[in-house]
């Protein structure tokens, strides 16, 4: 099933073998894939400031493996996409503008 942002669908539940949490240059990076040689993932967000005090999330990843080159075909739009969300909640709630998490 693909990633989606769509709040009427049930959300997946998925446990990622986090490889690095670096707390000094706030990143966080996991693995994806039970089986390397089929297909792997490795996913990377970083959060920091910007010159204009802003947030900036970097955001990396990347696939291989027998079928990550046609998974990312099939589903590059789709990915980027939620990418792109999951970098915008980030930075949102890194600058405490999310009213979903807000304490």
């Amino acid at each position: 099933m693909p990633p989606s942002l769509d709040t009427s669908k049930k959300p997946m539940i998925r446990y990622e073998h986090v490889t690095l949490v670096d707390h000094a240059a706030h990143r966080v990076t996991w693995n994806a894939g039970r089986v390397p040689t089929l297909f792997r993932g490795e996913h990377s967000h970083a959060l920091s400031v910007s010159s204009n005090g802003k947030t900036l999330c970097e955001t990396r990843h990347v696939i291989g493996g027998l079928f990550g080159y046609p998974v990312k075909h099939l589903m590059s739009t789709t990915m980027q996409h939620c990418l792109e969300e999951m970098s915008n909640a980030l930075k949102q709630r890194a600058e405490g503008k999310s009213s979903r998490h807000k304490t």
